[in-house]
């Protein structure tokens, strides 16, 4: 026992190693699944040991190599490696906690890490000041040094182990292993139709409006496949981002912040009667193919034929291993090394059994599978794949290139082609006829403050002909109403309007909610983002014609006049053609007196000034 004290006591070597180690390879995993475990599909059960078993590995290899140099080289060289390894672990934690830039989210939204060269700067004054500090300290004082170098690395890795502790209590289970009761939504039957009529939707994601107008204007020829397609050119979203739009999708109603837990209001909802409801009464059967099960009722994924009680699992160890600590080098690393570990959001997606909403994954299963027709079955499809989002990782014929995020109109071209080879398979399997098909967005280009539109096209069963242009004043909160028009069922009118009944005169209204991702807290016990509330003329769905109401929805739900917050609504923003954003005019001061300030991270639009 002596012995192990006199070792630990000597140099520090181990007490170092466990220490540099610890921050990045033990705790940084677990503390970022369980701060974002409602973005991922995994849960820690299927993991928890790999960051054990990788800490472990380290702490070895550093020792050994520690132990390598002591006894090679010895005197300072080997000062200088405990000294290295201890300003490692102090560095990384200053970056992760106080050094990082504001990136935005891991959804693949262009950041310009060219753009913060000082704070790159900074960070490589800051390590270099820590380190050259400490070396002088060993140099002139060296009993103190080693006291402190011990005594902080025990610290700090009693520090951190608590505040792990701290987290993993705060999971509903320890290993929080009821992922949706142990059920998820499997890609089984995705390719299958069924032979006595169906309804399909294929959601791509973020599929802006305006790319497909561009298609039209400058490649029509795409749109020539699109038989008995009507495009709705004056369609009006809802929502800037997949969340709140598959919740107003699924259950048929605007969710305005009613709840403080948006799965509660979801969930309250479905214990009345739904559109899908009606479906299920009629004989379709129910698929549902999409990365937002949150967004969703319980109730309606149990009458999905594709949600499955059967185990779920990594499929793929040292990919996910890879891409954890990668996940852990986006916050701990310096800024200036980011731009080459910066992540999109879905890494993770594929190293698991349950569905990929990758363009590409759906392309080559239908390449490799084709269409399956069950005779005596009717089926209703929501396919959702990841369309818009970036990276754009597809050409303008739909073919695999690097990923890129200079050309999206290319990439828009090679997703509508993508969309025109299941249209195309379809119609070979005899099927096309006995089929509606709705081809949509859940949103617009996305960008923090932006109001955009997203695609609608829509062919009921039996339709033929070029597409047709409507200017009738859709709207994604006509979506249920039109699905089970759709579908031949004659009583929607208590579900709204569908589109397909609208009139170019019809004075329909229409609301756009905007908010801003960057406000987003995830302290104050809600999920939700104030609202910021515009009316949409009937005529268009140009944005620059939206006008605000002065109505603002706040994080809890109430209604109160809206302030003009400077930056975030139209009237204090910019359109910046060349990039799609909005920059600051601040035509309105920001004011503190909106009670929707506490939510509000100010310093997000102090930088914007």
């Amino acid at each position: 026992m002596k012995k192990i004290k006199d070792f630990l006591k000597s140099d520090n070597l181990f007490t170092v190693v466990f220490f540099s180690a610890f921050g990045f390879f033990l705790y940084a995993p677990y503390e970022l699944y369980i701060s974002n475990k409602d973005e991922v599909w995994f849960t820690l059960n299927m993991f928890w040991y790999i960051p054990i078993l990788v800490f472990a590995v380290v702490v070895i290899i550093l020792l050994c190599i520690g132990l390598a140099v002591k006894r090679l080289w010895g005197g300072k060289i080997y000062k200088f490696y405990i000294i290295f390894l201890f300003t490692l672990g102090i560095c990384l934690w200053v970056q992760g906690n106080f050094l990082n830039v504001s990136a935005g989210k891991l959804n693949g939204e262009l950041f310009n890490w060219y753009d913060i060269k000082p704070q790159m700067l900074r960070d490589g004054i800051v390590w270099g000041f820590i380190l050259v500090v400490l070396l002088m300290l060993n140099k002139k004082k060296k009993e103190l040094s080693d006291k402190i170098v011990r005594y902080i690395s025990i610290l700090f890795i009693g520090m951190q182990f608590l505040t792990l502790i701290y987290l993993l209590i705060g999971l509903k289970t320890l290993f929080n292993a009821d992922y949706a009761g142990n059920k998820y939504l499997s890609n089984e039957g995705i390719y299958e139709v069924g032979g006595d009529g169906n309804v399909i939707v294929l959601l791509v994601d973020m599929f802006d409006d305006d790319y497909f107008k561009d298609i039209l204007e400058k490649n029509p020829e795409l749109t020539e496949g699109l038989d008995g397609f009507i495009y709705f050119n004056n369609n009006t979203g809802l929502y800037p981002t997949t969340s709140y739009s598959l919740i107003a999708m699924f259950t048929g109603e605007i969710y305005l912040n009613d709840t403080l837990k948006s799965k509660e209001w979801i969930e309250e909802k479905a214990k009345h009667r739904l559109w899908v409801d009606e479906l299920t009464d009629e004989g379709y059967k129910i698929g549902l193919y999409t990365h937002g099960t949150n967004y969703i009722a319980e109730r309606i994924k149990d009458m999905a034929v594709n949600y499955s009680d059967s185990e779920v699992y990594i499929t793929d160890l040292t990919k996910f291993t890879t891409q954890l600590y990668r996940l852990a080098a986006c916050k701990y690393l310096p800024n200036f090394f980011k731009r080459w570990v910066w992540m999109n959001g879905n890494e993770f997606d594929g190293l698991g059994n349950i569905y990929l909403d990758h363009n590409k994954a759906f392309r080559d299963g239908l390449v490799e599978n084709g269409i399956t027709v069950l005779e005596g079955e009717k089926q209703f499809k929501f396919i959702h794949i990841d369309g818009m989002h970036s990276p754009y990782d597809v050409d303008e014929d739909g073919n695999d290139i690097a990923y890129t995020y200079t050309e999206p109109l290319k990439h828009a071209r090679g997703v509508l082609k993508i969309v025109n080879r299941y249209v195309n398979v379809l119609k070979e399997s005899g099927i096309y006829d006995k089929t509606a098909i709705v081809i949509m967005a859940d949103h617009g280009f996305y960008h923090d403050g932006t109001l955009t539109n997203p695609l609608w096209l829509v062919k009921p069963k039996n339709a033929h002909g070029s597409m047709l242009i409507s200017n009738v004043p859709s709207s994604q909160k006509n979506f249920a109403a039109t699905i089970l028009d759709l579908s031949g069922i004659d009583n929607y009118s208590s579900y709204g309007v569908s589109d397909l009944d609208l009139d170019e005169n019809d004075n329909s209204e229409r609301y756009f909610y905007q908010f801003m991702g960057k406000e987003a807290k995830s302290n104050i016990g809600s999920d939700n983002i104030r609202l910021i509330e515009y009316l949409i003329p009937s005529d268009t769905n140009n944005m620059w014609d939206f006008t605000l109401t002065g109505r603002e929805y706040t994080v809890e739900g109430d209604i109160i006049e809206h302030k003009k917050f400077c930056l975030t609504c139209i009237e204090g923003r910019e359109w910046d053609t060349s990039d799609r954003t909005f920059k600051p005019t601040l035509v309105h001061e920001p004011t503190r007196d909106n009670p929707s300030a506490k939510y509000i991270d100010y310093s997000v639009y102090e930088t914007l000034r």
